[in-house]
């Protein structure tokens, strides 16, 4: 038997949450010595699939109701679904973010002058729904580079698309 700060530091979360997770039933300490709560290895690995299903964004009620079995096989693949659809939205929202931060590293290395003006219409334009404004912006930016601004512009965007195919393939193996 462990007591309850032994078992909150070897899962690395706060005495509070395990306390939390007693008043919702969904972790009951094994006993008490005294007025401490005291957790078995049965508890602990019960803990453990708690804050496993946590991480795959499984809300505390859903992995109630996988313990108490009210959740069916059926069930539990939909929400496994609809919660891989969001880390996917997730992911291309951070994608998006990462490119527009990559845009504006590139143009802060190659201009001479600092005008955050000029970023941020390299922004707006990324972030409107027109599918070809970014294009657009490039194809000009591109008239007035030196062929060397052109193969570094390649390898940065050559560069985005490895990481994005990496994180791709990341979230595949995690996620099947």
């Amino acid at each position: 038997m462990i007591t309850i700060r032994e078992l909150a530091d070897s899962c690395n979360i706060s005495v509070r949450t395990l306390q939390y997770y007693d008043q919702i039933d969904l972790l009951k300490p094994s006993g008490y010595q005294g007025r401490i709560r005291v957790y078995d290895e049965a508890a602990k690995k019960k803990l453990k699939c708690i804050l496993a299903w946590k991480v795959l964004g499984l809300s505390l009620e859903e992995i109630t109701k996988l313990q108490q079995g009210v959740m069916d096989r059926e069930q539990l693949l939909i929400l496994l679904e609809q919660k891989k659809e969001q880390l996917m939205i997730s992911k291309d929202a951070l994608l998006k973010n990462q490119m527009q931060v990559d845009d504006i590293l590139f143009h802060i290395r190659q201009s001479k002058e600092w005008n955050p003006g000029d970023y941020t219409e390299i922004l707006s334009l990324q972030t409107t729904d027109h599918p070809y404004s970014l294009t657009t912006h490039l194809v000009a930016l591109l008239r007035n580079m030196t062929l060397l601004k052109v193969i570094i512009l390649i390898f940065y965007i050559l560069d985005a698309l490895c990481i994005a195919a990496l994180i791709a393939e990341c979230a595949t193996l995690l996620f099947p």
